[in-house]
């Protein structure tokens, strides 16, 4: 059984993330009576945030920023292809408030800064809220590395003309973390910035909602395997059912006729439809396979999530790269989501080998040795991926790469179909009054559950 405690109508934003730091997997801290022994662990062990955990973030921000710089001084608008952000920008710009070239810096500012932090502390709510591995995974994401051909992943996803994919990545991580605790605490606050998050998502980029709902089913799956399947599965389509009726007023029937006919998106369901009598097997036998193994397995929950995700997300990348077809079928796309995956994944794995060290050795024999032969490894990779890093970031052309990119970069589809709203459009009136009333309801519900807790 879990314990989680009540969260008060006052602090339950501020404390709601933390419910992640009592939900699961092995806590170190008050394992052994050696306290010198413990102190030492400050780094690995599960804790909740505290002075140690902004000094790191302040860190990740400081490298990240560091290697980014450079190309904040270009002009940065010609990589943003979403009809929303041409909106906003266009509308700041004829009012004299902000011109498009700032307003697209200051979307990349966002988006870059945001990002590593983001991912910081969701390896963090899934590795026992253990410091070191989420550290470690946030360079391998951020860095430039022989495992993502040393491409710093960020700017290459901007350059590859996915801006608004880039600028929404930050927040898919974000609000998964409030989904991931919805479904395990039923707080509504969480169900309410969920559903707002995945609208937002959905509204700036279709192919970020897409990897948005990737890991968000596998969320639900895996938090099901924990027990109460039918109920939080129950919670995953309440929830998508909020975030499709609150952004139905960007994806009108209108629209979604014109995405219907798109050459990608039809070539892509095509390609679909033609896998699909192969791929129902083997998906059936591998959800088998994993409720087997990670059924009410609270510890290998976040392997499931990591492995799954590594898993598709390579496959995806091989698919793309074999159909190349624009859209949803670009590889270039994917290189984003799979530096995430291949980072998380060796997060988790760090975290797991730590655990099976503590408990074979340093429980039983009280053994400073592997603490320091463990700390001497991790600072070693660390610094190897420092040292990399910097080398293949010196090596980097940035006034080449950018003009490269404007002729390369050419990434359009669903996110660039200009919407005209005609008030006098029953479809039109329609959608937006679903979308209306979707938030006044999920209003009316938050401010229902601040009244009862209060």
């Amino acid at each position: 059984m879990r314990k989680i405690k009540t969260v008060s109508s006052k602090d339950q934003i501020t404390e709601g993330l933390e419910e992640l730091d009592v939900k699961r997997g092995i806590y170190l801290s008050g394992r052994t009576t050696d306290g010198n022994l413990e102190s030492n662990f400050g780094l690995y062990y599960g804790s909740k945030r505290n002075k140690l955990t902004y000094l790191i973030v302040a860190l990740i921000f400081s490298i990240n920023l560091f290697i980014t710089l450079p190309i904040l001084l270009l002009d940065l608008s010609p990589f943003y292809h979403s009809s929303i952000l041409e909106l906003v920008a266009n509308f700041l710009s004829i009012r004299g408030i902000l011109g498009k070239s700032a307003f697209y810096l200051l979307l990349t500012l966002i988006s870059f800064n945001f990002t590593p932090i983001a991912f910081y502390f969701f390896v963090r709510n899934n590795v026992l809220n253990q410091e070191l591995p989420a550290f470690l995974a946030t360079l391998l994401f951020i860095l430039p590395n022989p495992l993502f051909g040393n491409h710093i992943p960020l700017i290459f996803a901007l350059f590859s003309g996915d801006g608004a994919h880039l600028l929404a990545f930050p927040f898919i991580l974000f609000f998964l973390m409030y989904m991931q605790q919805y479904l395990i605490s039923g707080v509504k606050t969480y169900w309410l910035f969920t559903a707002l998050g995945g609208a937002f998502i959905a509204i700036i980029s279709p192919f970020a909602f897409f990897n948005f709902l990737l890991v968000y089913f596998l969320l639900g799956i895996g938090e099901g395997f924990l027990g109460g399947f039918r109920a939080k599965f129950g919670k995953v389509i309440g929830v998508l059912i909020a975030i499709l009726s609150l952004s139905f007023f960007w994806y009108s029937p209108q629209i979604l006729s014109q995405i219907q006919l798109l050459p990608s998106v039809r070539v892509a369901f095509s390609k679909f439809y033609s896998t699909l009598p192969f791929a129902a097997p083997v998906i059936l036998i591998l959800g088998i396979l994993s409720f087997m193994f990670f059924d009410r397995r609270e510890k290998l929950q976040p392997i499931f999530l990591g492995f799954s995700l590594f898993l598709i997300y390579d496959l995806l990348y091989i698919a793309s790269k074999t159909l190349e077809i624009p859209g949803i079928f670009t590889p270039e796309r994917y290189i984003l989501e799979l530096s995430f995956a291949a980072a998380f994944f060796f997060a988790l794995m760090t975290s797991f080998l730590f655990q099976y060290f503590w408990k074979k050795y340093i429980l039983s024999t009280h053994s400073k040795f592997v603490i320091v032969v463990y700390e001497l490894l991790a600072a070693t990779f660390a610094g190897l991926l420092l040292l990399v890093g910097y080398f293949n970031f010196i090596k980097i052309d940035y006034p080449k790469l950018y003009l490269d990119s404007l002729i390369t970069s050419s990434i359009k589809g669903i996110g660039n179909l200009q919407r005209s709203f005609n008030f006098q459009d029953p479809a039109t009136i329609f959608s937006i009054s679903v979308s209306a009333i979707t938030l006044i309801i999920l209003l009316f519900l938050f401010f229902k559950s601040l009244h009862k807790r209060g």
